[in-house]
């Protein structure tokens, strides 16, 4: 048998589409868990300031803005490699197995000074980093999780066919991902028109 690193890899930032490919085995779903516990996961903080939360937002458009900290504004990438196995028997060569090496980066902002904002400033600070990561950390163990049916689906297939079978099934996977996050961003328009619609109504007149 021969070991090869299969040169091929994918990367993904939040709403990049992707071209759909037949799922081939179901994904058990573990329970929910966080940025700390997924491996090869390095969280990259950036600093912004400012002490109420319109400064703040200005602070973060201003780092989006900027050529040159823009990159620092997309929540995650992730790269994925395949070290394949190969077995020849007589003049025909297949796959016999392959193992995925996942790693990934999460760019969280830092607020400077924090610790002297007002309360109400910042618990929302605190809340919109806590959704951050919990974001970050559901999307990436969505993806992490569906990497061994990609493995999977590697077995005995023709060695001339193995790369294009690697990459049919990280834009599965990226595929599926895509639709996660569709999911997740009409849910909350649906709930961000829910709550305008409710902050618009009249108050209840008083009875006299």
């Amino acid at each position: 048998m021969l070991t090869i690193l299969l040169g091929l890899a994918g990367a993904l930032a939040q709403g990049q589409a992707a071209a759909p490919a037949t799922p081939v085995a179901p994904v058990v779903a573990p329970a929910v868990r966080g940025l700390k516990e997924l491996p090869d996961t390095t969280v990259i903080y950036y600093d912004v300031t400012g002490k109420t939360i319109p400064e703040i937002q200005a602070s973060l458009k201003a780092v989006a803005a900027n050529p040159a900290t823009k990159d620092k504004t997309q929540l995650y990438n992730w790269d994925v490699s395949a070290r394949i196995t190969k077995r020849t028997l007589g003049t025909v060569c297949t796959v016999d197995s392959s193992k995925s090496t996942f790693t990934a980066k999460v760019n969280i902002p830092r607020l400077v000074g924090e610790e002297s904002l007002p309360k109400p400033v910042l618990a929302n600070w605190r809340a919109y980093v806590t959704e951050l990561e919990s974001q970050a950390a559901s999307d990436l163990w969505f993806i992490r999780d569906r990497l061994p049916r990609v493995e999977q689906s590697m077995a005995n297939v023709g060695c001339d066919d193995a790369a294009a079978k690697w990459n049919a099934g990280l834009e599965g996977v990226k595929t599926e991902l895509n639709a996660k996050i569709a999911a997740r961003t009409a849910a909350r328009a649906a709930a961000a028109a829910t709550a305008a619609a409710a902050a618009a109504k009249p108050a209840p007149k008083k009875k006299k």
